[in-house]
């Protein structure tokens, strides 16, 4: 078992960091916006008067639309190439970001999350480009130097969250942090 160990470690292709960081920064930003506003959704719905069942519906708006969103930006991401696609995902995010943050009805911030959950397909699109610039040998690791991104982003995020709420008792500016961290 030991021979056979040595041997897979022995053949590894080391990864191109100039190739993989920005990816996990993207990763990063990315989950560091999302984490930023997810916990603070159910405050913007309730601040126009949302019902439960509203609160509920701009919550489950964003992941329902990347059912959507992630299909169609992984074909085109096929087709166009990732890169594109990573921006324009990115692009659509740091919008969806401004909308929220001067949205003046619930209507405004259900566009928001729509938009960024059909358009916002960063993940899938970052897994996607990883595993066209490694190997066998390296893809594990590099996927799991994105799952480090996204964890930070989960611990991060919500602490940003917690904090831009707290100081400025606004929704406005959580949401314009996560705007400017996306773009």
């Amino acid at each position: 078992m030991k021979a056979l160990m040595s041997n897979v470690s022995d053949s590894s292709t080391p990864l191109d960091m100039r190739r993989v960081i920005p990816i996990f920064l993207l990763v990063f930003v990315d989950m560091l916006g999302l984490t930023i506003i997810l916990p603070l959704l159910h405050i913007y719905a309730a601040a126009y008067g949302a019902t439960p069942f509203e609160i509920g519906v701009v919550v489950a708006t964003f992941p329902l639309a990347q059912l959507i969103g992630v299909p169609m930006m992984g074909g085109l991401s096929d087709r166009f190439g990732r890169k594109p696609m990573l921006l324009i995902s990115q692009i659509t995010t740091c919008i969806s970001f401004v909308i929220l943050g001067l949205a003046g009805s619930l209507q405004m911030i259900i566009i928001s999350r729509l938009l960024d959950g059909v358009f916002g397909a960063n993940i899938s699109t970052a897994q996607a480009a990883l595993s066209d610039i490694t190997d066998s040998s390296n893809r594990t690791r590099a996927l799991g130097i994105t799952g480090a991104a996204f964890g930070l982003g989960f611990i991060f995020g919500p602490l940003i969250a917690i904090l831009t709420f707290q100081l400025t008792d606004s929704l406005v500016i959580p949401a314009l942090t996560a705007a400017v961290y996306s773009f």
